[in-house]
């Protein structure tokens, strides 16, 4: 009897990775959203990483297309498996670029935790 429902039975990795994915495409369309309204403190970062502000939307279109991708990757694996790698390779570029011009560890650590989260997320769809 299968007690994890419809779309855990979905997905390869189980109610961990379904929760993962979830909780991935939750945090990216929040921070999403914060780069489509131009807040202050999302200008300030990316003033300070040295991106142009005409990349805040990009940021944004790319935070909600893996969002979008993992979500449908419940349902269609390799989708949410293409979703989810372009993610982590988002996040390593943004740990990178706050690597570059010497952020402090609390300036990284947002971008640090969501590497983490989209790593883990990752892992848990292969396994």
């Amino acid at each position: 009897m299968d007690v994890d429902g419809p779309i855990v039975a979905m997905t390869s990795g189980g109610a961990d990775s379904t929760l993962l994915a979830v909780v991935l495409a939750v945090c990216c369309l929040g921070a999403a959203a914060g780069d489509f309204m131009a807040l202050a403190s999302i200008v300030a970062i990316m003033d300070r990483l040295g991106m142009p502000r005409r990349m805040i939307p990009v940021a944004g279109a790319v935070k909600t297309l893996g969002a979008v991708g993992v979500v449908i990757g419940l349902w269609v694996r390799p989708i949410g498996l293409a979703a989810n790698t372009g993610l982590v390779v988002y996040f390593c570029i943004a740990v990178a670029l706050h690597l570059r011009v010497r952020d402090s560890f609390a300036e990284t650590s947002l971008a640090l935790g969501m590497l983490a989260l989209s790593t883990a997320a990752l892992v848990a769809a292969l396994v």
